[in-house]
């Protein structure tokens, strides 16, 4: 794998530095040629999404990945509310580069594949991959005039097999990617959260979140748990990285019922979270701040910079008998929906 990425990111690189094709620059500032190349003979594009009231998403056709997401502050100034790089060069170099910045990850290495994009209209996009191991997989965007990324994955294995089809944007709400963002208010409607080894493998059992520091049902400031190192799974973890069984779920509300939400004093940004999958992986950036690689804009994203908030499956194993079955039938579609709604306060 490792090798394949180099000699992409080589031929790509070529290609994304000759390129004279789609230009223009995007509201936040991404210059659209630089995503304009070609990865094992399939073009790959930045793609626009706008609203009636200019909220402007950009998604690349290369692992499905949204590459940001600029949001309102209370004072009506945009804000881009993801991470990721602004060039098709660093997301091809997995070896310099390694991140499933906004990727649509749950099968052999989507991240890393080219789909096949059609852009419905100014709002809508559609992304499709055939893949020998996971059959067909199509991931549409919607930006909705309620100001709401409206995703929808879909798969259709030609074998039995687990999926879990998830969306992997990295959260900042605070305007300023080059700290920390442990200010951002947290809430999870959870009761249960399912605990990681070392490794973090889950162990198949669930923990109650009431009384530790794992709980967000209030919603918590993230700095006044993170740090507490006297709770086993957040001290393996260095931060949080882990599944919390979603209220939403168990009450068999589904995208009725919100998820979760996260907040930004500074900015006013809020984020609520709606969607029919059983859980929320929660991760907080752990491993940043430990290489020079730079983001958007030159940034390099400091530790516990962000937030995952991804809903997903029940983890493939150790299954429990309570929890639905992860594996989907030869022929069967998966569908995971999940909208992200965003507003001021």
């Amino acid at each position: 794998m490792k090798k394949l990425m180099t000699m992409f990111f080589c031929a790509g690189l070529a290609v994304v530095l000759a390129s004279c094709g789609n230009g223009g620059t995007t509201l936040s500032g991404i210059d659209i040629a630089k995503f304009d190349t070609v990865i094992n003979e399939k073009p790959v594009q930045l793609y626009t999404l706008t609203n009636k009231n200019n909220m402007e998403v950009c998604i690349t056709n290369f692992g499905a990945r949204v590459v940001s997401l600029m949001a309102k502050d209370r004072n009506g100034a945009f804000v881009d509310v993801v991470l990721g790089y602004d060039n098709i060069a660093q997301y091809m170099d997995s070896v310099a580069s390694p991140s499933k910045f906004g990727a649509l990850t749950g099968g052999k290495d989507w991240e890393y594949q080219v789909f096949d994009a059609e852009q419905i209209d100014k709002q809508t996009l559609k992304l499709t991959l055939n893949s020998p191991e996971d059959g067909t997989v199509t991931a549409t965007y919607q930006l909705t005039d309620d100001n709401a990324l409206d995703c929808t994955f879909e798969a259709t294995p030609e074998d039995e097999k687990f999926l879990a089809l998830t969306p992997n944007s990295y959260f900042t709400l605070t305007g300023d990617p080059a700290q920390a963002g442990t200010n951002m208010v947290l809430r999870i409607y959870a009761d249960k959260f399912i605990p990681v080894d070392t490794t973090f493998t889950a162990t198949g059992k669930l923990r109650d979140c009431y009384g530790s520091s794992m709980d967000f049902n209030k919603g918590r400031a993230l700095y006044e748990l993170i740090g507490d190192t006297t709770e086993h799974q957040i001290k393996i973890a260095d931060g949080f990285n882990h599944q919390y069984v979603l209220n939403s779920f168990k009450n068999g509300k589904g995208e009725s019922m919100i998820a979760a939400s996260l907040f930004a004093e500074n900015t006013g940004i809020f984020l609520e979270i709606f969607t029919n999958e059983p859980t929320l992986k929660l991760y907080s950036a752990n491993d940043f701040g430990k290489s020079d690689v730079a983001g958007k804009n030159g940034v390099k994203y400091p530790k516990h910079v962000s937030v995952v908030l991804a809903p997903q499956n029940f983890p493939k194993a150790p299954a429990k008998a309570e929890w639905t079955s992860a594996n989907v039938k030869s022929g069967e579609t998966y569908k995971s929906h999940t909208i992200y709604r965003f507003s001021t306060k």
